[in-house]
């Protein structure tokens, strides 16, 4: 996948995000109307993931002077949805000759709010280290090819999918804004990886932290564990091992 077709895919999913409507209202076991949880703006979306409006009212009723922040149970539902992200990610301890980073594109089913199946894609864009186009160029003006130039096959492309597990919930006051929901996850994955001169199997492992902004919106910090096989010049090959860094933002279907 070229990267300006990437970028497109990535604005689309946004922007058929942003155009969905919000939920259509609940009556509860006495009859009455509930609130619609996804009412428009992005801050009042927000804000009503912190809690009960009755429960609000009624304990600022008995304590009107003082600051009352109610935050209830887990509201976000994540059972049987589905969410899509974009994502930017680094390595953050591979070859010292380059610079690796890539864009992506993920979706995740949630069964419910303990696991998760996923499908990533990501395609890298690398450029030299400063080391690389000295050892490059010194190679060059001593006529030393071989003994100078850097034996480097790095990723270009990598498919995946992953299973993800939740054992950890909470919920934290943001600026007295609102209430941020966030789950801590492990993850496995596996797939196929296109390098600079072959293919190759590829398995993952990590952490992240998912982050539920409002009823729709989602942000996620991970760090991963990747290895795969590389060629080398002369035909060998090795396993690498290399850590991952990755910023993601998605909505929630």
């Amino acid at each position: 996948m070229k990267p300006q077709n990437l970028i497109f895919l990535i604005c689309t999913i946004f922007l058929v995000a942003e155009g969905a409507t919000a939920e259509s209202p609940k009556v509860d076991k006495g009859g009455n109307v509930e609130k619609a949880v996804s009412e428009s703006g992005l801050l009042k979306d927000f804000d009503t993931l912190g809690g009960n409006d009755i429960l609000y009212q009624k304990a600022k009723a008995l304590e009107p002077d003082k600051n009352i922040e109610i935050v209830q149970n887990r509201v976000v539902s994540r059972s049987l949805r589905h969410e899509l992200l974009g994502e930017f990610a680094s390595v953050l301890d591979g070859d010292s000759y380059v610079k690796a980073r890539s864009a992506g594109v993920n979706y995740q089913f949630h069964l419910n709010p303990r696991w998760s199946f996923g499908l990533k894609y990501e395609y890298g864009f690398n450029e030299l280290t400063e080391a690389a186009e000295r050892s490059i160029q010194m190679a060059i003006d001593t006529d030393n090819r071989e003994g100078g130039v850097p034996d480097m096959d790095w990723l270009k492309e990598k498919s995946m999918a992953t299973v993800s597990y939740y054992p950890i919930y909470g919920k934290v006051n943001f600026f007295n804004q609102g209430i941020l929901h966030f789950d801590i996850y492990g993850m496995v994955g596996a797939g196929q990886a296109k390098l600079r001169r072959s293919e190759s199997g590829i398995y993952m492992g990590g952490l992240g932290m998912g982050m539920w902004l409002s009823q729709h919106l989602s942000a996620r910090v991970e760090f991963r564990y990747e290895t795969y096989e590389v060629s080398r010049l002369n035909g060998d090959s090795f396993q690498k091992e290399i850590g991952v860094g990755s910023l993601q933002l998605g909505y929630m279907l």
